[in-house]
């Protein structure tokens, strides 16, 4: 886990907080992209008109890029997936 500016007890971190907690608690690789909080996080303004344009750009950019770069490794992702697999159930 990279990312995150601050941490959180056991519960209320953010890994719990949505829809990829589940895989989370399986053990199971997830990608989640975090913009973080602002003062219009789950209020009813959280809206596109406040969102901060630059920052929207950075955020789909970065996103692009680990995109990117998954498909440029995913050969090789997998081939170590699929040899942990198997040594799993040997």
């Amino acid at each position: 886990m990279f990312g995150l500016d601050r941490s959180y007890p056991r519960g209320q971190d953010w890994t719990y907080r949505s829809d990829n907690a589940p895989f989370h608690v399986g053990n199971i690789p997830f990608l989640y992209f975090l913009v973080g909080e602002h003062r219009y996080y789950h209020k009813p303004t959280d809206d596109f008109e406040t969102i901060d344009q630059a920052f929207y750009v950075g955020a789909v950019g970065v996103a692009i890029d680990v995109v990117r770069e998954l498909d440029r490794y995913l050969p090789a992702i997998a081939a170590q997936q699929r040899e942990h697999l198997f040594t799993q159930r040997s």
